[in-house]
């Protein structure tokens, strides 16, 4: 009979097969109390997979997957912006610009609002899934979209600026700003969190509030710093009370922060970083670095 062998690792795969064979697939690791003295050191729990759905029927880069506030799931591949129906059919409505950046969306409820880094928006009529591009000359497009108290909320790429739209509508008014003045590094991204606004630069950030003031509805909330920018541009994410992203230390180490509805910012990561030349097949050496 054969030696029982303890599982005592995640999901996890060697680089060799030398060095180990195993591999943890859909798997939850849990530690057990060594205090009990259990028969194996982890439990692993068995956890969904992913099944095949459909395929998109052009060729590109997925760039975005995003369900609105009806239900309604859109999908966008290379320069397509598709509607899913409820059978993962794909229904082409849509092109926008080139390129290979990580596509944003939000809805009010009626219209979804699309941008993609770039000075461009797009529109999505939820009932009548018509699309259309946005023209205004106050709209100076974004990275990221967030929908706020009745109003969509975007950063002003390579700026310190962040843009609203009017309330329940898509129209821009040239008075409709705020500006990040808690460091000079430009804003990356506007997300929003517990009905405030993150604004997140590549070095610094700071909060803003609904205020309700007619002529501009956020506020600087005092007080407040993000001592921790953002390393990465699509890097920003939100779960639950929390919002994530990619942001490194004064030596240029990435690791991953987490902002709470309370201000703090914790590590979550455990990333590794390092430094080293390499050699090219032409003989030049190069500077990288690398996360593991």
């Amino acid at each position: 009979m054969s030696a029982r062998i303890p599982l005592n690792s995640g999901a996890y795969q060697a680089r060799s097969l030398i060095a180990n064979a195993q591999r943890s697939i859909n798997l939850y690791l849990e530690a057990n109390p060594p205090e009990t003295e259990p028969p194996v050191p982890f439990t692993l729990y068995p956890r969904p997979g992913l099944k095949l759905l459909s395929h998109a029927p052009t060729f590109g880069i997925g760039r975005c997957v995003y369900c609105d506030t009806q239900g309604n799931l859109y999908a966008v591949a290379g320069q397509t912006v598709y509607y899913i129906d409820t059978s993962f059919n794909y229904v082409a409505i849509g092109q926008i610009a080139a390129g290979t950046s990580i596509v944003s969306m939000s809805d009010n409820g009626t219209t979804v609002l699309l941008v993609d880094g770039t000075t461009a928006g797009y529109l999505i009529d939820i009932q009548s899934k018509a699309f259309s591009t946005i023209s205004d000359p106050n709209f100076f497009g974004g990275n990221l979209v967030s929908y706020v108290r009745t109003v969509f909320v975007l950063n002003h790429p390579g700026t310190r600026e962040f843009y609203i739209s009017g309330s329940n509508a898509v129209t821009w008014d040239a008075l409709d700003f705020g500006e990040k003045t808690s460091s000079a590094d430009p804003l990356v991204g506007a997300p929003a969190l517990n009905d405030q606004i993150w604004l997140l630069g590549t070095k610094k950030g700071e909060v803003w509030y609904f205020s309700g003031d007619v002529n501009f509805p956020f506020q600087q909330l005092p007080n407040v710093v993000i001592e921790h920018g953002v390393a990465a541009t699509y890097s920003i994410g939100q779960s639950d009370k929390f919002l994530f992203w990619l942001t490194q230390d004064k030596d240029g180490k990435p690791w991953i922060a987490r902002g709470a509805a309370d201000y703090s910012v914790v590590k979550v990561s455990t990333l590794r970083w390092m430094m080293r030349f390499v050699s090219t097949p032409n003989g030049r050496t190069r500077l990288a670095t690398a996360i593991r």
